[in-house]
């Protein structure tokens, strides 16, 4: 919503629609195959006990999970509401050779989380606040070509919640949950530098280059020793380099000359992280669509 020339803002109210399906296997290794098969064997007296046997291995996992306080693996679908970001934007500056503006964005943990008597389970929310600023550079170079610098920062604020603590490093399955954990998500650091090619009026071409760098969660509590909250830590640093190449429509222009009823901006992009740490490398094709008023 246009509140003056300068000052611009936005209400995003995600709705996420998640669908999970799991199993379970077993593969039997050729030892177990012969003890079952002795068992199996009248002559050992102990043929009532092969069903037994076959029975405890093959559930050894759905087992394992009961007896871990978890509720049975199934499937899901579900559409919840994701947490809605407030954003505003101020232009200090905009002329035909430059742009500079901010913008603040608060994300309200309106979604839900991951649920702890899950295995498997999507949140449509991470549960804690963050507030971020952004600054924004446009340096129009003639007609056709736009240069932009950003830089953002994202706070994560600390909140506490219902966790599994893990029993030690290697595995997060576990039976312990601690109601009262201290959670501080690591704060976000990104910076890009990119280009625009104005096709037309409508239609743009861009690319980009954009650096993420995310610190180490933290977790602490009192009901379990100090090591174990460590261990949700682990791999929680992320660093990140990524490429991105879009092309995009708009009817701002056409809108402010009349020729349009709506104002609005749909987008098509490619992106590739080439360089990262514990960050998902999947190359990723994203469609926006962004109506103003």
């Amino acid at each position: 919503y246009g509140v003056t020339d300068q000052l611009t803002s936005a209400l995003a109210i995600p709705v996420i629609t998640s669908r999970t399906n799991v199993d379970v296997g077993s593969i039997a290794y050729p030892r177990f195959q012969e003890v079952a098969n002795a068992f199996a064997d009248p002559s050992s007296g102990n043929s009532g006990k092969a069903e037994e046997v076959r029975e405890k291995y093959t559930n050894a996992i759905k087992n394992k999970i009961r007896d871990n306080g978890y509720e049975p693996l199934e499937n899901e679908a579900k559409t919840e509401l994701g947490d809605v970001q407030l954003v505003n934007r101020y232009r200090f500056v905009n002329n035909s050779l430059l742009s500079f503006a901010l913008t603040n964005t608060i994300v309200f943990p309106t979604g839900k989380q991951s649920d702890p008597n899950k295995v498997i389970s999507v949140g449509s929310g991470d549960g804690q606040t963050d507030i971020g600023l952004a600054a924004n550079t446009d340096f129009r170079l003639g007609r056709l070509f736009t240069l932009n610098l950003g830089a953002e920062y994202l706070a994560q604020l600390k909140d506490t919640l219902d966790q599994r603590i893990p029993q030690r490093p290697d595995s997060s399955l576990t039976p312990d949950r601690d109601e009262n954990t201290q959670r501080d998500l690591g704060d976000i650091f990104t910076a890009q530098l990119g280009g625009t090619f104005n096709l037309s009026d409508q239609f743009k071409l861009a690319s980009a280059y954009t650096f993420q760098y995310k610190e180490k969660d933290q977790f602490t509590g009192s009901q379990f020793s100090p090591e174990r909250y460590q261990y949700l830590e682990q791999d929680t640093e992320q660093r990140m380099h990524s490429v991105l190449a879009g092309i995009s429509y708009s009817t701002i222009n056409m809108y402010r000359k009349g020729e349009f009823d709506i104002p609005f901006e749909a987008g098509l992009s490619y992106s590739h992280v080439f360089q990262g740490k514990n960050v998902i490398s999947d190359p990723l094709f994203s469609l926006d669509i962004n109506v103003f008023f």
